[in-house]
C-alpha cells in the first residue's frame, strides 16, 4: 500500500513538472527585434515600404505623407493623433511635430535621433529617401492576437495584413498577405525566427534559414 501510495505521488509531482515546464514555454507576449528595419519612400510614385531583412514589412497602405518641399515631407500613420513626423532629406534629420495641423509649418518640434535619414540622389530633391530605424520590433500577444509593428514608441503598422498561426503554445508562423513561397517560423522558446519555403503556411516541413531577429519574451 505504501509503495502505491509513494508512486502516486511521484508521478503527480512529474506530471506537475511536465505542466510547468510546458506552460513556461507559453509566453503572454513577444517581440521579435529588427536591427535592420528601415522605411523607404519614392516621391514621384508616392511609394512607401517598411522591411527588414530583406522582407517587405508594410506596404504603407496606412500612411499618410505630404510634400512641404522638394526636401521637406510630412509623413505619420493614419491612426496618429495629434503628431506627425517631419523629414528634411536636406539635414538629413527626422522632427517629432505637435500642436499644428498635419503638413503645416510651425508647431513644437523635438528631434528623433533613434532615426537616420539616408536621401537617394540630391538631397535637395532626392528620387527616394529611406529612414533606418535605430530600434524597431514587432510585439505579439497569443491571448488577443494583438500585432503592432514600432519604433521610436510609435506604432509603424497595426500588421492587418498579416496571418498568424499558432502551431503549438510556442512556435508561430508569420506572414505578409503579399508573400509569395515563404513565411516566418518563429519559436519563443528557442528564441529563434527562420524563413520557411518549400511549404504550407501552418504545416511543419521546408528548408529552413535562420533570420538574425532577437526574439524577447515575457
Amino acid at each position: 500500500m505504501k509503495l502505491k501510495i509513494k508512486i502516486f505521488f511521484v508521478s503527480v509531482i512529474l506530471l506537475t513538472s511536465v505542466v510547468f515546464a510546458l506552460n513556461a514555454d507559453a509566453a503572454e507576449r513577444f517581440k521579435l527585434v529588427f536591427n535592420d528595419a528601415k522605411l523607404v519612400y519614392v516621391p514621384d510614385s508616392g511609394t512607401l515600404q517598411i522591411s527588414s531583412q530583406g522582407n517587405v514589412l508594410s506596404y504603407g497602405k496606412d500612411w499618410k505623407v505630404k510634400k512641404m518641399k522638394t526636401y521637406l515631407y510630412a509623413m505619420k500613420q493614419k491612426n496618429w493623433k495629434d503628431f506627425f513626423w517631419k523629414v528634411n532629406t536636406s539635414r538629413k534629420e527626422v522632427y517629432l511635430i505637435k500642436d499644428v495641423d498635419f503638413g503645416q509649418m510651425g508647431g513644437t518640434s523635438k528631434t528623433l535621433e533613434g532615426i537616420e535619414v539616408e536621401p537617394h540622389g540630391d538631397a535637395m530633391n532626392p528620387d527616394r529617401f529611406t529612414l533606418a530605424f535605430k530600434s524597431a520590433y514587432m510585439a505579439y500577444i497569443p491571448k488577443t492576437k494583438t500585432q503592432q509593428l514600432i519604433s521610436e514608441g510609435m506604432v509603424l503598422s497595426y500588421c492587418k495584413d498579416w496571418k498568424v498561426k499558432a502551431l503549438k503554445s510556442y512556435l508561430y508562423h508569420f506572414k505578409q498577405n503579399v508573400w509569395k513561397n515563404f513565411y516566418w517560423h518563429v519559436n519563443s522558446s528557442r528564441k529563434s525566427v527562420h524563413k520557411v519555403t518549400g511549404a504550407k503556411f501552418g504545416k511543419m516541413g521546408g528548408k529552413l534559414t535562420k533570420l538574425d531577429i532577437e526574439v524577447v519574451t515575457y
